[in-house]
């Protein structure tokens, strides 16, 4: 099943069946939208953000907040 992104909404999608024939879409997180997320934090110097992944899934997931922005633990 292929994986698209809408450049209008910087989101991640695909499609597909169900058992019963109805369609879905599903819209997910992966780096490119991640990032475009980030990148609108770092260009507004917003104060800050908050975040959270279960297993760590993407391994790309960190570079992209250290790339972007500055972290600081508090």
């Amino acid at each position: 099943m292929p994986i698209h992104f809408s450049e209008a909404d910087q989101a991640a999608y695909f499609y597909y069946t169900d058992d019963s024939g109805r369609n879905h879409v599903v819209w997910f997180e992966d780096t490119r939208s991640l990032f475009a997320k980030v990148q609108i934090v770092a260009d507004r110097r917003l104060g800050g953000i908050g975040t959270w992944q279960i297993n760590f899934a993407m391994p790309q997931y960190p570079w992209v907040f250290t790339h972007l922005l500055q972290i600081r633990k508090v």
